[in-house]
Order: structure tokens, then C-alpha cells, then sequence
């Protein structure tokens, strides 16, 4: 299957954070799920700020998803017991 980038999604990422979509989703390594959040999120996003997202922005997206959806939260809270956390 290949996913093409809808406009809206083409208008709040920039170029770079769109080249890491089609790279994250052509090499497997990283779940299409996880892309997708990070998609959906960027977009989000770059609505509230009324500009693009750029691809530091969307990595930090996919990191956050991948440790949630791939590791747990339990796992992202372990990693940072020394820092300070919020659990809603």
C-alpha cells in the first residue's frame, strides 16, 4: 500500500517533515501506526500555530508515539525516575 500525504497534511508539515514521513513509512522500522499519530498530531499542531511543522517537530512526535505504543508508558516514566512527572 502507498500513502499519499493529503493537502492539509502537505500544508502543516514542511518539506523536510514531509521527506521523513515517506522515509519512516518506506523503511519499516518505525510502525505505520506510530507514523500516522505523529501525522495526525503534527497537523494538529501546525494548525494551532498556524504554520508548517518542521521535521525536528515531527521526529519528537514519532519518538514520543513509538515509546508509548511500542515500550508503554510505564516504560517512558521508568526511563525519567529522577525527573518530575505529570499522570493524568
Amino acid at each position: 500500500m502507498t500513502r499519499t500525504l493529503h493537502d492539509v497534511e502537505r500544508w502543516f508539515l514542511d518539506m523536510d517533515a514531509q521527506t521523513m514521513v515517506y522515509r519512516y513509512l518506506a523503511c519499516k522500522d518505525v510502525p505505520s501506526e506510530v507514523v500516522e499519530k505523529a501525522i495526525d498530531e503534527a497537523v494538529a499542531f501546525g494548525r494551532s500555530h498556524h504554520r508548517p511543522v518542521d521535521a525536528e517537530i515531527f521526529s519528537a512526535f514519532v519518538d514520543t508515539f513509538f515509546i508509548d505504543i511500542c515500550h508503554g508508558p510505564e516504560w517512558a516514566i521508568r526511563k525519567n525516575d529522577g525527573a518530575p512527572s505529570w499522570i493524568c
